[in-house]
């Protein structure tokens, strides 16, 4: 997998990505443009962990941010950062630990809305889906660290307030590959494959800035 990355294969790919958005501009629409997205929210880190170590169900701090173009009404893709603080479960079912965790991902982006034509019924509701990958970091205020490949995929049902201002639920899968460290930072990882995984779930609100 690592070495897929390393061939410049991905940047081929976002290349012709990229040049291929020049032509969808030219078929844009009432929901093209750019817009800035902010997001605040919850996380699970499901796995993996040093035996004795785990992390809350669904446990604050997520936040993110991104940048988000839609070449048409239908698709897109934006660019997202976030950061998660990982806390140990409380109630003595867990050692203590705290770990940051860092991820920036390219993602392409559709409005199931449109294509499912909800319009027909309704003006201000609508589905976005996403899926891309990146990379990920992990680091405590002991210098214990580690980095990792990000794939995500998520569903973000949004409601329009005005043609500047939309909100949204952000429900996001993100898979691992090649995590070399346990979330707690305490243990080595040597598992091949999609071998981590976290899930965050958050409330956002976009901002359109026109196209």
């Amino acid at each position: 997998m690592l070495n897929f990355f390393q061939s410049g294969k991905v940047l081929t790919l976002l290349a012709i990505f990229l040049l291929a958005s020049n032509h969808l501009d030219a078929q844009r629409g009432r929901n093209a443009g750019t817009y800035l997205e902010l997001c605040f929210g919850s996380s699970n880190a499901v796995r993996p962990y040093t035996k004795g170590y785990r992390s809350a169900t669904m446990g604050l701090f997520h936040s993110g941010f991104a940048f988000r173009r839609m070449m048409n009404d239908r698709f897109g893709y934006k660019i997202y950062l976030g950061y998660d603080q990982i806390n140990n479960a409380k109630g003595g079912n867990s050692e203590p630990f705290k770990t940051n965790y860092i991820r920036v991902t390219f993602q392409g982006v559709m409005d199931a809305g449109a294509v499912l034509n909800f319009r027909d019924f309704t003006k201000r509701f609508t589905i976005l889906v996403y899926g891309g990958f990146g990379g990920s970091n992990l680091f405590n205020n002991a210098g214990q660290s580690g980095s990792m490949l990000n794939f995500t995929a998520g569903v973000m049902p949004q409601y329009r307030f005005s043609e500047r201002f939309r909100m949204h639920l952000d429900f996001c899968r993100v898979r691992h590959v090649y995590q070399q460290v346990t979330f707690d930072l305490n243990s080595s990882h040597n598992e091949l494959g999609y071998d981590g995984l976290l899930v965050n779930a958050s409330l956002g609100f976009s901002f359109y800035f026109g196209g």
